[in-house]
């Protein structure tokens, strides 16, 4: 069964019309691949020469890796003679994206994603460091093509988009990051039960699961729709949720709150300790408690992001 609380229609929000921003200071943002990443922790094994499949996965993160490195020395020209004060990190904090005007990330949507819970009014721009093997769902340029898109941005030329975002109240404590793509409320260990009760308005079940995803229309189309769940479009400012694997047996009923779009709050209670949310992926994991409440809805700051292109 399909639930849709809130209005009949689908509300949409527009992107911001075309202005001439006033850009002077740059923060960018350059992704840590994976094969650099595993090298400084040791964690990388040195095929036999008799062991093909291994030799490709190696292969295949050098090739990874030398293609990000060539996508970060392409943007640093650029930005060499942009005549813009640009600052870089790895993970920045949410002083330094409020200093700049405009917050670059090259890498993919992982590099996207984390960047963006440290961004509250600065706009984005994604730079797809790896075009040939990433997605780059939030990326609206490539190294090549930044130069033109940077120019495009400073004239006004460039529309930006607002994207909804999610906020989480674990009790009586908002968390410090927005989530724009989806939330996941689960147990901690990947092949434990999740118990708890789900409430949307005046509506509640008590459920046994997988856990429970929440997702934004630009966030729809990743892990929700893989978890069965539906595309939606682009702009809808409503949120899916979508409960994964659920427990049919016990005298539990899951099918009148198993999915839909929702324009109010999902509140989530616990009845099991060593719960857990995640925002955005992997990490962090935020705990949550036994009996306590976790309430998740759209966040009143839009992420603004420059080129976004939602196919």
């Amino acid at each position: 069964m399909w639930l849709r609380l809130g209005a009949a229609f689908a509300p949409r929000a527009t992107a911001t019309p075309v202005t001439q921003p006033d850009i002077r200071r740059l923060l960018v943002v350059y992704k840590t691949s994976p094969y650099a990443r595993y090298l400084r922790l040791g964690a990388m094994v040195e095929p036999t020469p008799d062991d093909a499949d291994t030799r490709e996965v190696i292969e295949r993160l050098r090739d990874a890796d030398a293609e990000n490195r060539a996508a970060a020395d392409r943007v640093r020209a650029v930005l060499d003679r942009c005549g813009l004060e640009v600052r870089q990190d790895a993970l920045p904090t949410k002083r330094e994206a409020a200093w700049a005007d405009l917050v670059v990330t090259v890498g993919g949507d992982g590099t996207f994603l984390r960047s963006s819970h440290h961004v509250d009014e600065t706009p984005m721009l994604g730079v797809n460091s790896a075009p040939d093997s990433s997605v780059g769902h939030y990326c609206g340029t490539t190294a090549g093509a930044f130069e033109a898109m940077l120019d495009r941005v400073r004239a006004g030329k460039e529309p930006v988009s607002e994207l909804t975002r999610i906020e989480v109240h674990i009790g009586q404590r908002r968390l410090p990051h927005l989530a724009l793509n989806d939330v996941l409320f689960c147990h901690r260990l990947p092949a434990a039960s999740t118990r708890y009760i789900l409430r949307v308005g005046d509506r509640a079940e008590r459920q046994t699961s997988s856990g429970v995803w929440l997702s934004t229309a630009s966030g729809s189309s990743g892990a929700l729709r893989s978890a069965g769940g539906r595309a939606m479009e682009p702009l809808d400012t409503r949120l899916q949720f979508r409960v994964r694997e659920p427990y049919a047996g016990g005298g539990e009923t899951h099918l009148s709150l198993h999915d839909g779009l929702i324009d109010e709050p999902l509140e989530l209670v616990a009845r099991s300790p060593h719960l857990g949310v995640y925002l955005d992926g992997h990490e962090p994991c935020y705990r949550v408690g036994l009996a306590e409440r976790v309430v998740l809805g759209r966040a009143s700051r839009p992420l603004r992001v420059y080129g976004y292109r939602a196919d």
